[in-house]
């Protein structure tokens, strides 16, 4: 047991340098990407210049005279706030999600946050070789007291071309907190990915054993050996480096980049969730038949209060919106960044989400105009926390 509790602490203190390390050597590769980019205006070694003639090698991938190996997401320093969450399950809500993200932020905390912005400031005065004095004075990230415990400032709902919910934008107050969640999502993929292997190999190990001749105590010494390793497999998950869930999926979490989608103006499907002010009180409405109107689905709705248009004649806010409309035929083959759709789609915004949530216990599989609704709430957004 006492071997066992070593080996948890000695993992956790290894895990904290090994952070710092990858940091200072991400922060310095950014830094020697920039000093790298005087090669676009025609500068640097005439071997470079060759090397890019023959084989067109972009300048940006030459480092030191040599050509840098290719990063992947997880060795590039994030300069953005949000996250992009994808892969919910059906019907899920942003309460689902937030537990979840406040143990990833705990787990974190607990480890040290590195502030980025500070570290930059101070690899500036150093050199690479100098990267094992200073990495035990990288500067931490402390929140304040005022933040939420699960870091989420800004929460806004992920649309599809149809209207239905598919994921959540999420912002955090900076980008240390960024890289902090995306460097425990690539550790818990690399801890699966061992164990993974670990039970493969295992299992390979057990039909060699049975076939050859081992004696039993050879035998023993092996199983108690995969025994410990299990124990160390286990105490990782004791320090929940796991992948984030909602409910009971694992989604997927990727750095957003704001405006970067649709070349440098603000992505519309970022912007949707505060066009259509959608929140618990709001219900998708589908498979309605083509000729169906906004004043056939108020009159559906009529034993509920519905939000009051005149609260809001600034900007036109409606209780009863058509976001798709059905087409009569859709042609094969015919190639449209649209979902085509042969019924229409409404929003119907409610007067509060108790009004909401009893139209769709009630009014489920009802029909309208001789097709059965489908009704889906839309779950609650985090739009601006003080």
């Amino acid at each position: 047991m006492f071997r066992c509790a070593f080996k948890v602490t000695y993992s956790l203190a290894v895990r904290r340098g090994c952070r710092s390390r990858t940091i200072l050597s991400m922060l310095f590769s950014s830094q020697s990407l920039q000093q790298n980019e005087m090669l676009n205006a025609g500068q640097g070694t005439d071997q470079n210049k060759k090397m890019i003639q023959q084989r067109k090698v972009h300048p940006d991938k030459f480092q030191h005279g040599k050509l840098r190996p290719k990063q992947t997401r997880s060795d590039k320093i994030i300069s953005t706030e949000w996250v992009q969450v994808t892969n919910i399950p059906p019907l899920s809500t942003l309460d689902d999600l937030l537990p979840d993200v406040e143990r990833i932020m705990n787990v974190e905390l607990s480890m040290g946050i590195v502030d980025l912005d500070a570290a930059e400031q101070i690899i500036k005065q150093h050199d690479p070789v100098d990267a094992a004095d200073i990495s035990p004075q990288l500067p931490l990230w402390k929140p304040k007291s005022s933040l939420p415990p699960h870091l989420v400032m800004e929460a806004r709902v992920m649309l599809s071309t149809l209207k239905r919910q598919q994921g959540w934008y999420l912002k955090f107050p900076n980008r240390s907190v960024v890289h902090a969640l995306l460097s425990h999502l690539d550790q818990a993929r690399q801890i699966e990915a061992r164990q993974t292997r670990g039970k493969w190999q295992a299992i390979q190990e057990n039909k060699i054993r049975q076939k050859s001749s081992i004696s039993k105590d050879a035998a023993d010494e092996e199983s108690q050996q995969q025994d410990e390793k299990l124990i160390v497999e286990g105490s990782e998950n004791n320090l929940q480096i796991r992948p984030l869930m909602c409910a009971w999926q694992k989604v997927k979490v990727s750095p957003y980049y704001v405006g970067r989608s649709s070349g440098g103006n603000i992505d519309s499907f970022f912007m949707e969730g505060l066009k259509y002010k959608l929140g618990d009180n709001v219900l998708r409405v589908e498979n309605c038949a083509r000729e169906t109107t906004i004043d056939d689905v108020k009159y559906f709705f009529k034993r509920y209060t519905l939000y009051d248009e005149r609260q809001n004649a600034v900007d036109k806010i409606r209780s009863v919106e058509l976001v798709v409309r059905g087409e009569e035929t859709i042609p094969k083959g015919a190639k449209d960044t649209k979902t085509p759709s042969m019924t229409n789609s409404f929003l119907v915004r409610f007067a509060s989400s108790a009004d909401a949530r009893a139209a769709l216990t009630e009014k489920q599989n009802v029909a309208l105009l001789g097709r059965k609704i489908r009704l889906a709430r839309y779950s609650r957004q985090i739009l601006d926390h003080c």
